[in-house]
């Protein structure tokens, strides 16, 4: 017990050095991570035979995921204005395009990227999306379009020949937080942040 009390201490020290950018301390998620996967080769361990001691079977990091700041467009009129500002930067054009997306349909990313012309049908006056849930695996979901849905997945269609223009997930976030700026979007959002 106390040998994992100095390993997550030891671990807590740590920082991370992303490419071209400042060192970060290690994310309490891949803490428990480590910790689960130490676990995982000790319980193999006290099944052999080879580890006779199962007090790690107790021990918690007491660490929560920390909390990163999340996308927000509050107001009616920020969206609107998301919508509407006309952009001639193909980038954050193609960011707001996948965004608008996501929020008009309530898919996630994985989903959004996966699209194409086939998943349109039209039901009497109503426009669907017929698809699958990569995540969750349900099969055959459809979700009505309304008019901002199906106006950015033509505008998708038309620019990516039948199917929508992919964009790293990476990519995607550094380009909505550059849009967000260039369309001055400042409403504060508070971000909780627990480590140790």
């Amino acid at each position: 017990y106390k040998f994992f009390q100095q390993l997550l201490d030891y671990w807590l020290t740590q920082n991370v050095q992303h490419k071209g950018k400042k060192p970060v301390p290690i994310q309490n998620s891949t803490i428990n991570k480590r910790l689960k996967c130490f676990k995982l080769f000790l319980r193999e361990k006290f099944d052999t035979g080879e580890n006779e001691y199962q007090h790690f079977e107790r021990f918690k990091t007491g660490l929560t995921p920390i909390s990163k700041p999340k996308i927000t467009i509050p107001t009616p009129s920020e969206f609107e204005s998301l919508c509407n500002t006309p952009l001639t930067d193909n980038r954050l054009d193609n960011a707001r395009d996948l965004y608008v997306i996501g929020c008009a349909t309530g898919l996630r990313y994985s989903d959004v990227i996966r699209l194409t012309m086939f998943n349109i049908v039209d039901k009497g006056d109503e426009t669907y999306l017929i698809t699958d849930i990569t995540k969750t695996q349900e099969q055959q979901l459809l979700i009505p379009l309304n008019e901002v849905a199906q106006h950015f997945i033509k505008k998708q269609f038309v620019k990516g020949d039948g199917a929508i223009k992919y964009l790293s997930n990476k990519n995607l976030n550094e380009a909505l937080h550059d849009l967000l700026k260039f369309l001055e979007f400042t409403t504060p959002t508070r971000v909780n942040r627990r480590a140790g």
